[in-house]
């Protein structure tokens, strides 16, 4: 009897030893499963001797589609290079106005896009003259990226003529050559929620215009402003 438990209790300290050198190197998941399957005295579960190939290689595969769906989800595409004509330093024209019967006020800016995240987004860094006498000079700063997942294109955007995180979705033509963006906010004047609509038309390598879109009064949607890029370098 006495033999017998002590090859049991050095059987145990045997399992006990492996399953923490296998700790050690990142193996918890087999050491957890070789600790599963011993009582406290070392005995073995009665489940122990099945085959647990089949459990195995379901797992492994299950990992196996994680890691592929991970991925396809965190690689640059297509998506990603139709964006390219976008990187850059900017002079900017703008013109815009509150209302469609209010007459067209005009403001200048530059702006520098650059690739940031391995390709993944590009970066909006944007300065400008104040867009009325009695602002302060305008910043911006946004981003511009393609999801992989959900298939849409996402911009967020926020400057110092607000407190607010705006952020948008949107899609390309089949020219990949105009992206177009929706996002919601509050108003400020009457603290409801509205809609913006912007569209990037990439004319040339050397010419963007980004069209921005908003409600009138009455519900209908009226260009509310328009900026013309042209490549600085």
């Amino acid at each position: 009897m006495t033999d017998t438990f002590t090859q049991k209790e050095h059987t145990m300290k045997k399992s006990m030893g492996l399953g923490l050198a296998l700790l050690a190197v990142g193996g918890f998941v087999a050491f957890t499963y070789a600790q599963d399957h011993k009582d406290s005295y070392g005995k073995q579960d009665p489940h122990a001797g099945h085959d647990h190939s089949a459990q195995g290689d379901q797992e492994a595969g299950g990992e196996d589609a994680m890691m592929e769906a991970w991925a396809k989800a965190s690689k640059p595409g297509p998506h990603h290079a139709h964006l390219k004509p976008l990187v850059g330093k900017w002079n900017a024209t703008a013109k815009f106005r509150p209302s469609p019967e209010a007459p067209w006020m005009e403001s200048r800016s530059t702006g520098e896009y650059a690739w940031t995240m391995g390709g993944r987004f590009i970066t909006q860094k944007v300065f400008g003259e104040p867009m009325m006498p009695e602002m302060p000079s305008f910043e911006g700063f946004g981003i511009i990226g393609y999801d992989n997942v959900t298939e849409k294109y996402q911009s967020f955007w926020i400057d110092n003529y607000g407190t607010m995180m705006m952020m948008a979705e949107g899609t390309c033509d089949a020219t990949g050559k105009t992206f177009t963006f929706k996002g919601t906010f509050t108003d400020p004047m009457t603290g409801k929620p509205t809609w913006l609509k912007s569209v990037y038309k990439i004319e040339s390598n050397d010419r963007i215009t980004l069209t921005m879109y908003g409600p009138d009064p009455t519900g209908q949607e009226f260009r509310t402003m328009e900026i013309i890029h042209t490549r600085a370098g």
